[in-house]
């Protein structure tokens, strides 16, 4: 079998991860912003203490766009595999495609059956014992992927929910600190992040601005950090590639 050339899938993968760097440095930029004010509400009839954070304004979607366009990369990178792997056996790229299922049945149906078993045995057990492209499989990442960028493709923008808070330590009644511990709400809300009786909370230190954006799809992403998620991805499709270096 001639030596597949995975250079174009490893340029995607680069540009993916260009799209990733982009997602954290909107964040970034926006936690450098004034976008929260923390409150104190004292209740001297309950004796109680709350902490209130308002979240002046939220994030724009240029940040939901970015997610898309490095989803969208990560999961081409899939099928330029595919292609490597087929195309100088058969010729062509027509009808060649990564494989994925619902589920370990349908998965090892379409791997047996499917292109990527022309590339020999060796190659179709990888795929079925070690990548597992499908939903709870090892390759659960990959699954959510290509539903991530159909929804990205076919029908709107990923959807996001977008997280702002404060990280803090803090030590209570029973001299218990707690540290780094975040709280947070919906960005551009107004929400309690501690409810205590008045002196039960003492800060240790300056609470600190957080800012996270989740996936917000009925997807199974499983790391709900969408930026956690797409450095996930990365990091399987890497070990994707160095490992079918080794075996073809």
């Amino acid at each position: 079998m001639p030596k597949p050339d995975f250079s174009d899938a490893r340029l995607k993968l680069a540009r993916a991860r260009e799209h990733i760097a982009d997602v954290e440095s909107c964040i970034g930029t926006f936690l450098s912003t004034d976008f929260y004010k923390i409150r104190f509400e004292n209740d001297q009839r309950e004796r109680r203490t709350k902490i209130v954070l308002d979240s002046l304004h939220k994030p724009d979607k240029r940040v939901n766009a970015i997610i898309g366009d490095a989803v969208s990369n990560l999961r081409s990178v899939l099928d330029y595999v595919a292609v490597a792997l087929v195309e100088p056996i058969r010729g062509g790229p027509d009808g060649i495609g990564f494989p994925f299922a619902d589920d370990i049945k349908g998965f090892t149906g379409e791997v047996t059956k499917g292109s990527i078993s022309v590339c020999g045995v060796v190659i179709r057990d990888h795929f079925i014992s070690d990548i597992q492209a499908y939903k709870g499989g090892t390759g659960h990442a990959f699954w959510a992927l290509n539903k991530l960028r159909n929804i990205d493709k076919h029908r709107f923008l990923i959807t996001t929910a977008s997280l702002a808070g404060i990280k803090c330590s803090f030590r209570n009644a029973n001299g218990i600190v707690f540290t780094d511990a975040s709280m947070g709400i919906v960005a551009g809300q107004s929400g309690i992040l501690i409810n205590a009786p008045t002196g039960h909370i003492e800060f240790t230190d300056n609470p600190r601005p957080v800012f996270e954006v989740n996936f917000a799809e009925s997807v199974d992403v499983r790391e709900s950090s969408a930026v956690k998620f797409l450095h996930l991805a990365a990091r399987k499709m890497e070990s994707c590639l160095s490992a079918l270096d080794v075996i073809v």
